[in-house]
């Protein structure tokens, strides 16, 4: 997977990602991070709330718990992501989303992601992701808001299908 820090929608993976990106610069002030009493999923294109997360950071645990996850992703990953820590998840195609996250909480500012993820020996999908830090509104919890789609290859739903003809 490719990081990188994001500031202009020139930087963007996916140009979907857009309404999110205006919307963190939006709400956030100066040096500090927008909270996430202030944002409004109204604020957002309905096409992107099935591709949603939030996502908090538990520092005891050092794991990130799922408080919303859209449909598209449920739908992608097999299972439901919405009230699971990262950990509970069986996501091994996807090893670096913790550090991911953690890097996005550091660094203050958006980061995208986009490249393949691989499940097995096999090249399961291309995905694409905005992530935005946010806070609670007493500065005490830390947050990701993001956007994630993914692309399956035609190639890879003919396999599945085949091996999972029920499916």
């Amino acid at each position: 997977m490719h990081t990188r820090e994001v500031s202009k929608a020139e930087d963007l993976p996916d140009a979907r990602m857009e309404p999110l990106l205006d919307c963190w610069h939006r709400l956030s002030r100066e040096s500090r991070l927008p909270t996430y009493g202030d944002f409004d999923v109204l604020d957002l294109p309905a096409d992107l709330w099935p591709s949603l997360i939030v996502s908090e950071l538990d520092v005891e645990k050092d794991d990130f718990f799922f408080r919303v996850a859209g449909s598209e992703i449920d739908a992608s990953n097999g299972f439901t992501t919405k009230g699971y820590y990262l950990t509970e998840m069986d996501i091994d195609h996807d090893r670096n989303l913790h550090r991911e996250f953690v890097e996005v909480l550091n660094g203050g500012k958006p980061r995208a992601s986009w490249g393949n993820v691989v499940k097995g020996d096999l090249n399961f999908k291309n995905v694409s992701r905005l992530c935005c830090p946010f806070t609670s509104s007493a500065g005490d919890a830390k947050l990701i808001i993001g956007v994630v789609f993914f692309h399956h290859s035609e190639a890879i739903l003919r396999m599945t299908r085949r091996s999972n003809p029920d499916g």
